[in-house]
């Protein structure tokens, strides 16, 4: 059984508040993180010239990302709908 420990014993220095939930946090990072892959997969296609093998899998890879960001994209927007991304 998981302990439930609050933040002020953990932390007694940190500020009681957040800028941003958890959530809308990890939303932002994960959207910030995976447009950043997709800019770099350019480049790695570019370097796989010679690898037709490896220029497949950056693509593929590249092509999920764009999904993934897609999802995360509308879960934002669901949450700025709802009121929630605060």
């Amino acid at each position: 059984m998981a302990v439930k420990v609050r933040k002020a014993q953990l932390f007694p220095q940190a500020p009681a508040t957040e800028a941003i939930r958890n959530m809308n946090h990890n939303l932002l990072h994960s959207i910030t993180t995976k447009s950043d892959s997709v800019w770099r997969y350019d480049r790695y296609i570019e370097d796989a010239s010679n690898c037709d093998s490896c220029r497949r899998l950056w693509q593929q890879l590249q092509q999920e990302d764009i999904r993934h960001l897609q999802l995360l994209r509308d879960e934002i927007a669901k949450h700025v709908q709802q009121g929630i991304f605060d």
